[in-house]
């Protein structure tokens, strides 16, 4: 015991497995905590595409300054954006 530490071949299976329903118990049920790729995933991704289509469309309508400006926001939260040249 180290630190405070219990060696994980210290304890038994079942106890182990007791542990971690009870930390599953606090930490998702009743804190609300789940991980991150769960909770947002499905909604980020939607999110993002509204957005990329939005620009796409400012694009169109050679509004620039609202297509820059989604850009350069998704580029400030670490969204790059790369302009693809369209054929003639």
């Amino acid at each position: 015991m180290k630190g405070g530490q219990v060696a994980i071949g210290a304890i038994s299976a079942a106890t182990f497995e007791l542990l971690k329903t009870t930390f599953k118990t606090y930490l998702e049920d009743i804190f609300g905590m789940l991980p991150v790729k769960e909770q947002t995933s499905d909604k980020l991704d939607s999110v993002l595409s509204v957005l990329i289509e939005m620009r796409k469309e400012a694009k169109t309508r050679k509004d620039f300054a609202t297509s820059d400006q989604i850009r350069n926001k998704l580029a400030a939260n670490g969204v790059i954006l790369k302009d693809e040249k369209t054929a003639p």
